[in-house]
């Protein structure tokens, strides 16, 4: 579906995350990569009956060092974004496409004339998305973990009420069910792109 209007509201919720995620590097109190504590170890003189003590430094921000500051004025400043932009985006679909008001019906997926590229749009789009609301609910303070869950739950369901029941009862659209697919498969990506510590070798 070349839905234009909707498209560009996900770009700002987009450039929102990035900018987010921008801040977050400046004053989250999470702390900076190269941060790190000493890890005491005994050690043993090579006779075995000497003890030593060596500082070792451990590295904080892996998983197992994660330390979330969860902030609440954030999480409700990133909750009122996402939904005045999910609000938004659904009055524009109404206005731009019409109303959803038919009978349910699936899209023809085949002879729709766009030759794979309403599919692709839609993979690239829940992509950004998911990675969007990834940033923001970092920014509130999530543990890496916790937001990358809740991203991509949060950005699978709005592609889902997109396709239903927006386009679903939508005379002039129509369920689509490889949108759907095409949808859950950028999410997927989006998901196991921010998994914690690793370092992305791809992008969309």
């Amino acid at each position: 579906m070349n839905k234009l209007t909707a498209k560009s509201i996900i770009v700002v919720i987009v450039l929102i995350g990035s900018a987010t995620a921008s801040h977050a590097d400046m004053s989250s109190p999470s702390l900076p990569a190269p941060f790190t504590v000493l890890k005491t170890l005994e050690l043993r003189h090579p006779d075995r009956s000497v003890p030593q003590t060596a500082h070792l430094p451990v590295n904080l921000q892996t998983p197992e060092f994660e330390i979330p500051a969860f902030n609440k004025s954030r999480m409700a400043v990133w909750g009122g974004v996402t939904a005045t932009a999910g609000y938004l985006a659904y009055e524009q679909s109404q206005a731009s496409w019409g109303v959803s008001n038919g009978q349910f019906h699936f899209k023809d997926d085949i002879d729709d004339g766009l030759a794979m590229s309403d599919e692709t749009s839609h993979l690239f789009a829940a992509y950004e998305l998911t990675r969007a609301l990834h940033a923001g609910y970092a920014w509130t303070g999530l543990s890496s973990t916790a937001a990358r869950r809740v991203a991509a739950v949060h950005a699978w369901l709005w592609t889902f009420f997109v396709e239903y029941p927006i386009d679903a009862y939508n005379p002039t659209q129509g369920f689509g069910a490889s949108d759907l697919a095409f949808n859950t498969a950028g999410v997927l990506a989006a998901y196991q792109q921010t998994r914690p510590g690793q370092i992305p070798r791809w992008d969309i």
